[in-house]
């Protein structure tokens, strides 16, 4: 099973669990949790903030690291703005296409 972990900071908005199937290396189920109770919190645009950070999960089920040693923009950052950055980023796409070709 792989989850994602997070510093104490930002794991508290979302978290991924996966679980593959390591003779086929498959994914099996995933399952993310979003807790809008911190979003709220922390947001002044709570849907794109829950968008961003649903997102953000997302990019575990396909394998993307969260907090990525890069200076391009990623919706994997920990830095990125939650309140505008909703969508999987050129680097992001990059890197799961680069994974899967």
């Amino acid at each position: 099973v792989y989850s994602s972990a997070a510093s104490d900071v930002y794991k508290r908005q979302g978290l991924t669990s996966q679980t593959y199937n390591s003779s086929t290396g498959y994914t099996t189920k995933f399952t993310i949790k979003v807790n809008a109770r911190t979003i709220s919190a922390d947001a002044t645009n709570f849907n794109n903030f829950a968008k961003s950070t649903v997102t953000h999960e997302f990019g575990h089920v396909f394998w993307l690291c969260d907090d990525p040693n890069t200076s391009k923009s990623s919706i994997m950052k920990y830095s990125r703005n939650r309140n505008s950055m909703t969508a999987p980023q050129t680097f992001d796409v990059d890197n799961v296409n680069a994974k899967y070709d």
